[in-house]
C-alpha cells in the first residue's frame, strides 16, 4: 500500500488512565485488533511492571507491539514502524480493524507523521556517549545534553530513555529535520485523562500490585537470563528500581516510592506531550464510570470524527 492510505483509531492519553481495558473492550466489540503504542511493552518477560496485556486478553483478539524482542536487545522507532506495517498488513489478511492504543508519544508521531530523516551517524561521538553512559549512566547523558542544549532536553519526552538522550546529543547542533506539527490540520486524537488525584490513587495502586505480585522475582529472572540488558531495559521504570533492591542500593519500601515518582513524572510528560503536539479529543473519566461507560464515550467520539489517516 501507499503511504497515508491507512487509518486506524486511536485511544492515548497517560500512563495508569486505564486505556488497556478499554481499548481491549472496544476491540473485542468492535472486530478490531490492538496495536499497542507502548515503547514496554516490546519487551518479552517484562510482563508485571508494563501492565501487559494477559494470556486471556490476547487469546481474545489480535495483539501487536507486544514481546517483540528480548530485553538485551534494542528497540527504535524505526523498529515500531516495521511492527506497525506487519500489523497492518496482518488485520487486513484478518479483516480486522487496527485500534492503536498507548502513551509514547514518539511512536504516535511516527504512524501520523513519519520517520524523522536521520543523517549519519558520527561513530567518533557514539562512543564517546557510550563511554559516558557507562561510566555515569543517564544522568550523566542528561547533564551533557543539559550543558550543550538545555532546549533539547526540555523537548525530550522521555528524558529518562538513553538512547534517546542518545539521538539528541548526536542531533546537537543540527536544525530539527521533523516539520513541526500543524496542530489546526492534524487529526483528533481521542485521549483519557482523570483528575490528579484519581490519577495518582491508581498510580499507587498499580505500583503496590507490581511488587505484590512478584516485580522483584521476575527482575532477578530477567538479569539470570539476559545478563547484558539494553539500555533502555535498563531503565524500565520498576524495574530498575527491583534491581537496586537485588544490589541492596534500596529496600523495598524505598524502591516502591521510586517506582511511583518516576511514574507519575512519566504521566505528567505523557500530558504535556499530547496537549502540545496533538489536536485532543479528551475524555474526562470519573472515578464512578464503568468500563463500558468509558468505551460508549470514546466510541461515540470515534464515530463523530472516523478513524485517524496514517502515514506508514
Amino acid at each position: 500500500m501507499r503511504p497515508g492510505c491507512h487509518q486506524a483509531f486511536l485511544l492515548v492519553g497517560p500512563t495508569a488512565v486505564g486505556k488497556s481495558a478499554v481499548a481491549h473492550e472496544l476491540a473485542r466489540a468492535g472486530r478490531l485488533g490492538i496495536l499497542s503504542a507502548d515503547s514496554m511493552l516490546v519487551y518479552r518477560g517484562m510482563d508485571l511492571g508494563t501492565a501487559k496485556p494477559t494470556v486471556g486478553e490476547r487469546a481474545e483478539l489480535p495483539y501487536w507491539g507486544v514481546d517483540c524482542v528480548d530485553p538485551d536487545e534494542d528497540f527504535s522507532a524505526g523498529k515500531f514502524v516495521q511492527v506497525a506495517r506487519a500489523a497492518f498488513a496482518e488485520a487486513e489478511v484478518r479483516k480486522h480493524g487496527v485500534l492503536v492504543a498507548g502513551g509514547t508519544g514518539l511512536y504516535v508521531q511516527c504512524l501520523l507523521h513519519g520517520l524523522r530523516a536521520e543523517g549519519a551517524v558520527d561513530q567518533d561521538l557514539r562512543a564517546r556517549l557510550n563511554a559516558l553512559f557507562a561510566e555515569r549512566g543517564v544522568a550523566g547523558l542528561r547533564d551533557e545534553l543539559a550543558r550543550l542544549d538545555p532546549a533539547r532536553l526540555r523537548a525530550l519526552a522521555d528524558p529518562d530513555n538513553p538512547r534517546r538522550l542518545m539521538r539528541a546529543l548526536e542531533r546537537v547542533g543540527q536544525p530539527d529535520s521533523h516539520p513541526a506539527w500543524d496542530r489546526a490540520a492534524a487529526p483528533h486524537l481521542v485521549g483519557l485523562r482523570r483528575t490528579q488525584p484519581d490519577l495518582e490513587e491508581r498510580m499507587r495502586r498499580r505500583v503496590d500490585e507490581m511488587f505484590s505480585a512478584g516485580l522483584i522475582a521476575e527482575a532477578r529472572s530477567l538479569r539470570d537470563r539476559f545478563p547484558d540488558l539494553s539500555a533502555t531495559a535498563k531503565q524500565a521504570i520498576g524495574y530498575a528500581e527491583a534491581w537496586a533492591v537485588l544490589d541492596g542500593r534500596q529496600t523495598e519500601m524505598q524502591a516502591r516510592a521510586a517506582t511511583l515518582l518516576r511514574t507519575r513524572r512519566l504521566a505528567k510528560r505523557q500530558l504535556t506531550w499530547f496537549r502540545h503536539q496533538a489536536r485532543m479529543l479528551w475524555i474526562d473519566v470519573t472515578p464512578d464510570m464503568t468500563i463500558p461507560d468509558i468505551a460508549a464515550a470514546v466510541l461515540a467520539l470515534w464515530t463523530d470524527h472516523g478513524p485517524t489517516p496514517l502515514v506508514l
